[in-house]
């Protein structure tokens, strides 16, 4: 293998996968690192952090103040709102933010993933470093 020319690529996979399972937490849509600053998380906050995720999506989407997107064929406030309410429940997940600092609250679209942002202008943001919930009545971990 490269690097390493002793190792084998059986050897080298475990190694890989072993470096991955020490350092992170994988969920269904996203990942914790185990270690976020200074600070390495134990068992009980890194399933902290998947329990408010879980119960954000799961109990609190009404509460978030989402706007919905635009659509080329509706132009009814509240059938819109209610469609995209439907879609959070259905097609919304967290994904990790692209500075591995959080994750963000989105919709899975045919096309690629779209955050949702509420009536502030705020993407739903939960940030891994302060364990803080960004949207209206900040959440605490």
């Amino acid at each position: 293998m490269i690097g390493d020319p002793d190792i084998s690529q059986g050897d080298a996979i475990q190694f890989a996968v072993d470096s991955w399972n020490n350092n992170f937490v994988l969920t269904d849509t996203y990942y914790i690192g185990k270690q976020q600053g200074d600070k390495i998380l134990n068992l009980n906050e890194t399933n902290r952090i998947q329990d408010t995720t879980d119960l954000l999506r799961t109990y609190y989407l009404d509460e978030l103040d989402v706007v919905a997107f635009q659509s080329n064929s509706e132009d009814d406030p509240v059938v819109l709102s209610n469609k995209m309410r439907s879609q959070m429940s259905i097609n919304g997940e967290w994904r990790n933010t692209a500075d591995g600092e959080g994750v963000i609250f989105g919709i899975v679209l045919d096309n690629g993933f779209a955050p949702v942002i509420n009536n502030k202008g705020e993407q739903i943001i939960l940030n891994l470093m302060i364990g803080l919930v960004l949207f209206p009545e900040q959440i605490l971990l």
